[in-house]
């Protein structure tokens, strides 16, 4: 599944620090995508999380343009970023949704008073109304949703 926005043949960041010297201890791999949502098209926006998650299941040290680099470094973390106003969050949290509940229930999850490993919150605070409050989110890896299958 190629995703419809963006670029799909790249990641938005990937953060690298490779193995110094005899030491094997400080050396990392971080790949991130990064997704702004608006609350306007849910269906749109949720396919277009689901598309980054795919994308980032998929790819690897080895297929990235500096991969002599990064095949030092050890397996990768992967992390989806959400960012978005809390109107908007709201709003995709609580979609209703035949193609993605799984996306919609993670959203909800992290939002939730108590937030499971894996998943970090932020809220930005401005002094305008809550309504235009940022919402930061970094989901890891193990909390995504399982892949939508083709043809389902």
């Amino acid at each position: 599944m190629e995703p419809k926005d963006g670029a799909p043949r790249t990641l938005d960041f990937v953060f690298y620090k490779k193995p110094y010297g005899e030491s094997r201890d400080y050396r990392g791999l971080i790949m991130m995508e990064v997704k702004y949502l608006r609350g306007e098209n849910t269906t749109q926006e949720l396919e277009g999380l689901q598309d980054d998650f795919t994308k980032l299941r998929n790819v690897a040290p080895g297929d990235l343009r500096h991969a002599t680099s990064f095949l030092t470094c050890g397996a990768p973390d992967k992390w989806q970023v959400i960012v978005a106003q809390r109107e908007a969050y709201d709003k995709l949290s609580r979609a209703r949704t035949k193609r993605f509940p799984d996306v919609v229930d993670m959203l909800a999850t992290a939002v939730s008073a108590k937030t499971p490993r894996l998943i970090y919150r932020s809220v930005i605070e401005t002094k305008l109304k809550s309504g235009f409050h940022w919402h930061v989110i970094a989901i890891g890896e193990e909390r995504w949703p399982l892949p939508i299958m083709q043809g389902s």
